[in-house]
């Protein structure tokens, strides 16, 4: 891997649209697994690592629906007062 494959954390922070302090909180709390180097005190991430990162968000957002809950209740919304 060279330097010019590696992404500075505010690079990666706008691809990923989060903020560089969430990228923290993901390293800390290995919520999202995300691989990274540390290059001197610096943190960096690699360009191929953050694009099957959002390769894989992709695909899984591609399941996702939208679901319209009204529908699915067994009752309609109405006035407040109707609740009496």
């Amino acid at each position: 891997m060279t330097l010019e494959q590696l992404l500075l954390e505010r690079d990666v922070a706008s691809m990923l649209d989060v903020s560089i302090s969430t990228l923290a909180r993901w390293r800390e709390t290995r919520f999202v697994e995300l691989p990274y180097v540390k290059v001197g005190n610096k943190i960096r991430y690699s360009l191929a690592a953050v694009e099957a990162f959002l390769e894989h968000e992709n695909a899984d957002s591609e399941d996702d629906y939208e679901v319209d809950f009204e529908d699915d209740l067994p009752f309609t919304f109405g006035k407040h007062d109707e609740w009496r």
